[in-house]
């Protein structure tokens, strides 16, 4: 009884593991690189050797490579510094739904790293981030949001200005009731 069930456990068990071995060697698993190789390569400040790492899982579309491959072109570690390349790896994985992704993509938009400056695009990915947990994302929201309802209000020109630079105040010479202004010279 219990013996020939321990058996029949033990044979499919091991008919399991040779057919997870023989599907691993069929794809290519033998050598293959993970992300495990590549976070040992960061901390030995390997940076070439990740970066090739996580370039291969990004191309096969591993998301958390995509990440890392971004902040490494944002950085210059391990590859030449490619801000716009960052942008558009970030803003894959962004769109996908991670949090850190949509935060650093905000960031980018926030400063106009590798993309241009967008503030209103810069809100919605707080905005995503902050909604899917993102405690920075929430604080930066907060931030701009208070940034806004501060805003001066704008200054429209005097009357006596015909500059059409509304937001810069009128810096025009008055004279002085019809004279023109004193000099330190004076004709003779």
């Amino acid at each position: 009884g219990r013996n020939e069930v321990r058996n029949r456990l033990m044979k499919r068990s091991a008919f399991t593991a040779s057919a997870a071995l023989a599907l691993l060697a069929l794809a290519g698993g033998g050598n293959a690189q993970t992300l495990e190789d590549a976070r040992s390569a960061v901390r030995v400040r390997d940076f070439a050797t990740a970066a090739r790492v996580y370039t291969t899982l990004s191309d096969r579309g591993d998301l958390q490579a995509r990440y890392q491959l971004a902040m490494l072109y944002g950085s210059g570690n391990g590859v030449p510094r490619d801000t716009a390349r960052a942008a558009a790896l970030m803003k894959d994985v962004a769109a996908s739904g991670d949090a850190w992704a949509q935060y650093n993509y905000a960031q980018m938009l926030d400063n106009g790293s590798g993309v241009p400056k967008d503030a209103a695009a810069a809100r919605e990915w707080y905005g995503r981030a902050a909604a899917a947990g993102n405690e920075r994302a929430a604080l930066r929201l907060k931030d701009l949001q208070a940034q806004a309802a501060a805003a001066p209000a704008i200054r429209f020109p005097s009357r006596n200005c015909s500059s059409s630079r509304h937001l810069r105040p009128c810096r025009r010479r008055r004279r002085v009731r019809g004279r023109r202004r004193r000099t330190s010279h004076r004709r003779r």
